[in-house]
């Protein structure tokens, strides 16, 4: 069985709180501020997705995700910025989605872009 992703990914949906822009400026400037808006998204998305996890019997499982992370040409940020404010989030989603599963479980995560 395959689960499709029905919003953008945590980081995304971060980044359409204050804009692109600002964001990235955030990224540099107040990485706690940052922690706390990825803190509520990982929150969110957790709470929907087991919620989807209770609704399903076992059986293989692919779940989708995404977070679009570069231009076509080049990753968005930094990889240390990416170890640093997104990545600690991701993995907390990825191991919950496994840990939660009552199945074995495979993770499609499209990134979008040249990263």
């Amino acid at each position: 069985m395959v689960v499709e992703r029905m919003h953008a990914g945590m980081w995304e949906h971060a980044m359409w709180i204050r804009g692109y822009e600002q964001s990235l400026i955030y990224m540099a400037t107040d990485p706690a501020f940052v922690h706390a808006i990825m803190s509520k998204e990982l929150e969110s998305t957790m709470a929907y997705r087991g919620r989807v996890l209770d609704l399903l019997d076992e059986r293989r499982l692919v779940l989708s995700t995404a977070d679009d992370l570069g231009t076509q040409t080049r990753p968005l940020v930094s990889l240390a910025m990416y170890k640093d404010l997104i990545w600690p989030y991701h993995r907390r989603l990825f191991h919950f989605l496994k840990s939660r599963a009552l199945t074995e479980t495979f993770i499609f995560f499209h990134r979008d872009g040249a990263i």
